[in-house]
């Protein structure tokens, strides 16, 4: 955490938020009357100012300004993931209601919208337990599953384009090679990038890893 991040959580904390707030009656107690009676403003400022410098002194030197800089750090990085993975959520629920024809694609879909179900259950468990301490969830992991949306998308787009061009016996102006082998390559990528993500988020040993820590203890 950044200097201007922890000042950014500190202020934004209850224990910030208190401070500034009794600092600011100190300021009006002591202001008003000399704004009334003496025609000045300054004392008031410097009741404020001072009440805050000492009470927040006094709070990071027994250690509670970073204790409450760190929960409200917690709570904010918490809120992100939950609108992150919200989104994620929407976006895998139009990834699932695209009706694809039978073949590589599909399957491939099929399997990364399973894994992506999985990694986005268990990112919503981490974010319960640990209300953001640790990786709630795995960047590439959202990444991936955005691209994949993009990925049929395009597929879509040329299996529709190739279909309209042979009806009307037209050549393909866009033609690529084996196009449903290749698509469906990049969906297994994305589906083993999510895979790997959802490890990250339980601190699972993949079986790979798990095989290979075997074999160095033997």
């Amino acid at each position: 955490m950044t200097t201007r991040d922890f000042l950014s959580a500190y202020s934004r904390s209850a224990l910030g938020i208190g401070t500034h707030v009794l600092a600011l009656g100190a300021g009006l107690a002591i202001g008003l009357p000399s704004a009334l009676f003496a025609g000045g403003l300054l004392p008031g400022l410097a009741a404020f100012l001072a009440s805050a410098v000492l009470l927040d002194g006094l709070w990071f030197v027994t250690g509670l300004a970073p204790k409450s800089a760190a929960v409200e750090a917690g709570r904010l990085a918490a809120s992100k993931a939950r609108l992150r993975l919200d989104g994620a959520r929407l976006g895998l629920d139009r990834l699932a209601a695209l009706r694809l024809a039978p073949g590589p694609v599909a399957q491939a879909r099929d399997h990364l919208v399973i894994e992506a179900r999985r990694f986005l259950e268990e990112a919503g468990r981490g974010l319960a337990r640990s209300d953001s301490e640790g990786p709630a969830y795995d960047p590439a992991a959202l990444a991936a599953m955005e691209e994949a949306l993009l990925l049929v998308d395009a597929w879509q787009k040329e299996a529709d384009e190739t279909s309209l061009e042979r009806r009307f016996g037209a050549t393909d102006a866009h033609p690529i090679a084996d196009a449903d082998a290749r698509f469906a390559s990049a969906l297994k990528d994305k589906t083993a990038l999510i895979g790997r993500g959802r490890e990250n988020v339980t601190g699972e040993v993949s079986p790979a890893d798990r095989l290979s820590i075997e074999e160095e203890l033997s």
